[in-house]
């Protein structure tokens, strides 16, 4: 994931700073939504750097924990995070498989299945 880090320091920078302090902050959160929601899709960081095991940790903390506090109106934004960290391939080089800028087959479709 690391290797494919360099081209996106933001996504770096915001993953970090939750990751060093152990808990989410309003702003990563909103930083990598706005990072991972990103249109042209190939500006979109890889699905890897939101594969590590300590981050996911902290968002399932932050959104199943009722002592975690997360502001209202972000809460939609760490559900999107945590679904999207938890269930996008990761492909060397390349967008998630069945995102809008992959050509493949999306998954379940018939090309898929045969």
């Amino acid at each position: 994931a690391m290797a494919e880090a360099g081209g996106h320091p933001d996504a770096c920078r915001a993953i970090g700073s939750m990751v060093c302090a152990n808990k989410t902050n309003p702003s990563d959160m909103n930083k990598l939504h706005d990072l991972y929601t990103a249109t042209p899709a190939h500006r979109r960081p890889p699905a890897s750097l939101v594969h590590r095991h300590d981050l996911l940790d902290i968002l399932v903390r932050a959104v199943f924990d009722p002592r975690v506090k997360v502001t209202p109106s972000l809460v939609p934004k760490y559900h999107w995070l945590l679904a999207y960290a938890s269930s996008a391939p990761s492909i060397p080089d390349g967008p998630a498989y069945g995102s809008p800028a992959d050509d493949g087959p999306a998954y379940g479709s018939p090309a898929e299945e045969q």
